[in-house]
Order: C-alpha cells, then structure tokens, then sequence
C-alpha cells in the first residue's frame, strides 16, 4: 500500500480524489432526479397523498430519529406505500399551506429536475466535496505520515454519509423503501467508518501514541458496531450508541495529543486545523444540513391532528 502512495504523484491524488467526488455527486444527482414530483404550492405540507393519511412521521428528514430498526423498517414501509401513490397518473393531495390554510388538489406527477433540487441538497454535496479535496490535498503533501492517511479516510467517508443523506432528506414526499433503506445504510457506514478514522486520526497525530497496528482495535470494535447495525441486530439503533463513543475516544485522544504536543508550536498549531476541519465541520454539516429541515418538518406536521410521537427528543 505504502509502495503504491508513494508511486502517486500529488496531482494524481488530487485528480483521484475529484473523479471520486465527481462519480459521488453524480450519483447522488441521479437518485435524485426523474422520480414523481408533484407541484405543490410554495411552503405546501401534503398531509394525505392519494388513498394514504400521512402520520408525523412520514416527513422526517432522517429515520435515525426513529430510535429503533422495528420503527425504522415501518418507516420504510409505510415510504413504500406512499411512493407508490405518486406513481399513479393523478394524484389528490390534502396538504397545509404556511398559514394553516388546508387544501385539496389533484396533481399531475412529473419527473423531478435538477432545478427541483432544494439548496440543503447542494450544500451536502458541498460539504462532501469540500472534505474529500482538502483530504486529498493533505494526503499527496503527507502521504508517508499515518496521520495524514487517517485523515484522508475522514474526508473519503464524509462524502459517503453526507451525499447518502442528501437524496432520502430532500426528498419531495417520499422514496420507495428499499432505495430509503439503501441510502440510510449507506449513510450509517459512512458515519460510523468516519468515527473510526477520526480515531485513528488523534490515535496518530501529531505524533503516535501508540504503533500503527494499534489502529487495529478501533476497526474491529467499531467495525464490529457498524456490521450488527447494517443487519439490524436487535431493538436500538447501534449507530446512535458507535458515534457518540466514537466521538468521544477521539476527543479523549485529541485532548492527549493536545496536552503531549504543549511544547510544540508547529504541532499544536496542525492538531487546532484538524481539530476545526474534522470535529467543527461535521458539526457545521449536521446542524446546517440535518437539523434545520427536521425542525422546519416537525413545525410543519404540528398542523396536523395531534398525535402521540413515535420518537422522542
């Protein structure tokens, strides 16, 4: 592996990792596009679509929220029924204007453009990109360094996780539930394989704590998390356990490195930037990208006839 980096030139790195963000975007662009769109007023919240009454539920932006696989995998169901509503010719849709004016319509479905696309879903494509060439930048100017390597991985996976979630949270209405179901693993991999690079990221820089082969542990633990998650062993979400712990080990190794590297200008000065690109950047992602739309979701679907949550916050 090693004889191999060494053999790229850092304009091929950074080409690479254009090609990747490329094949990434265009991908998720394609998921995206030519399904049913229905064109709704400005601000419309469909609260029945065809022959289905929405629950509060139906419009989440993220099923991780649901807490667990059994409720997770009704959600897919139920996205299933309701996707196959908009493939009817004409579809009658209820749906609650801003002002709580409710209304019905019967709508034509079209297929979706690239001018449909809403602003949170180009902002995730931005994030991913953003990440994966300021990856591939560190790595072509560092590559023999175990530090910049665990680096790189958090930029190739950030891409994974935000680009996934980019499809199945600005979906118009709904997805059909293998494709919601696919993304959201797709997103899980990514999420809890970026929490293991991020480790292994404090674990080697700015300088080892331990050997390399120590990097070992963190993926076979955490990858260990990822597998049962993926085949929803159990009742809970284990991701929702994998991060959080991933995210603290990493901050427990960071404050270490952090306190090992206070007479090292140079090296403090490098662990304050992967600190703020690594930890601050994801943060920036979830709470621009994720949260906003579920609280804009939650706010909408509070017109409805109350109903006892599914999930809690």
């Amino acid at each position: 592996m090693s004889r191999f980096l060494y053999r790229l030139s850092p304009t091929a790195i950074m080409l690479t990792a254009a090609m990747i963000a490329l094949i990434l975007t265009s991908s998720a662009v394609l998921l995206s596009i030519d399904r049913p769109y229905l064109d709704l007023p400005q601000g419309a919240t469909p609260t029945v679509v065809g022959d289905v009454v929405l629950e509060e539920t139906d419009l989440i932006s993220e099923p991780d929220f649901l807490g667990t696989y059994p409720r997770m995998t009704a959600f897919f169901a139920r996205q299933d029924l309701i996707a196959a509503q908009l493939t009817k010719p004409e579809v009658s849709v209820t749906y609650m204007l801003p002002d709580g004016v409710t209304e019905t319509g019967v709508f034509t479905p079209r297929p979706r453009q690239i001018g449909d696309l809403p602003f949170p879903f180009w902002f995730q494509q931005g994030v991913g990109i953003l990440a994966l060439l300021v990856a591939g930048w560190v790595m072509s100017l560092r590559r023999e360094d175990w530090g910049a390597r665990m680096f790189a991985l958090t930029g190739l996976f950030v891409p994974v996780f935000a680009i996934a979630a980019s499809v199945y949270s600005t979906r118009q209405i709904a997805l059909p539930g293998d494709v919601f179901k696919l993304l959201s693993q797709t997103n899980h991999f990514g999420a809890g394989s970026f929490g293991i690079a991020l480790v292994g990221l404090f674990l080697m820089y700015p300088k080892p704590l331990f050997h390399p082969r120590w990097l070992l542990l963190p993926l076979v633990v955490f990858g260990t998390g990822i597998l049962l998650d993926l085949m929803y062993v159990g009742t809970d979400i284990w991701l929702n356990l994998v991060v959080p712990t991933q995210t603290l080990v990493a901050l427990v190794l960071g404050v270490v490195q952090w306190w090992r590297a206070r007479r090292d200008p140079l090296s403090r000065a490098g662990l304050r930037w992967f600190f703020l690109f690594s930890l601050v950047g994801v943060s920036l992602f979830v709470s621009l990208s994720v949260l906003p739309r579920r609280l804009a979701l939650r706010t909408a679907v509070s017109f409805h006839k109350p109903m006892p949550l599914a999930f809690s916050t």
